[in-house]
């Protein structure tokens, strides 16, 4: 997509003196599309009462980065290029969310694979991968029995009700569809050791993993 004539004089202020206030301006100007996908993740989190802010807040660095590294004279288009930042940004606020070392090794591996994929794919694309990690995010509190907070009833009553219709999605999943969840969810087993269990690369084991993701994205309703 081709940059408007102002938007092209922000991009050339930026790279050829610095300008801070062309900086400021593109923040401004693609910030409004970086909030959205914020806000369109929060939505999928709901039932998990986490502050909208924070996602916000994590977007709007990614798409800083984006700025501060984006060479508009490769051709691409900006947005196509930031999502890859915008989407990172978020995942590590998701990072942050889960807490503990057992279950950061586990989210690193997903995130290895999920962060690559969908660049193309528009405002969906990114918002699907970050929602395919929220998928297991829910599955490791249900394996760590960690759910909910006692104090917080209404919580509680949303979260459960979140957590049935979860582990009934997984009892619906094609058998090795289900196989890679329980295994890895429930039993601890990484990505490259159910590889080499079955024969086959990390990479086959993890689209695996993304094809269960996004069934039981499904099937729970996470829109």
């Amino acid at each position: 997509m081709e940059l408007d004539a102002g938007e092209r004089s922000l991009w050339h202020r930026l790279r050829s003196a610095g300008d801070g206030a062309a900086r400021e301006a593109l923040y401004l100007h693609h910030m409004h599309w970086a909030r959205a996908i914020a806000r369109r993740v929060h939505r999928r989190f709901a039932a998990w009462t986490v502050d909208r802010d924070d996602f916000v807040q994590n977007a709007g660095i990614g798409l800083l980065e984006a700025i501060d590294r984006f060479d508009p004279e490769r051709g691409i288009e900006f947005r196509a290029y930031a999502a890859v930042r915008v989407r990172g940004a978020v995942f590590n606020g998701i990072r942050v969310l889960l807490g503990g070392t057992g279950q950061a090794a586990r989210f690193d591996e997903r995130l290895e694979y999920l962060a690559g994929v969908g660049t193309d794919d528009g405002m969906d694309g990114v918002v699907d991968s970050i929602v395919g990690l929220s998928v297991g995010y829910m599955l490791d509190a249900l394996a760590d029995s960690a759910l909910v907070e006692p104090e917080d009833g209404l919580a509680f009553a949303q979260r459960n009700e979140v957590s049935t219709q979860l582990l009934v999605a997984v009892d619906a999943l094609p058998p090795r569809l289900k196989t890679v969840v329980v295994r890895h969810y429930f039993e601890f087993v990484p990505f490259n050791v159910l590889a080499q269990e079955w024969g086959v690369t990390k990479g086959r084991v993890s689209q695996l993993h993304r094809a269960a993701m996004d069934q039981l994205r499904a099937r729970i309703a996470l829109d």
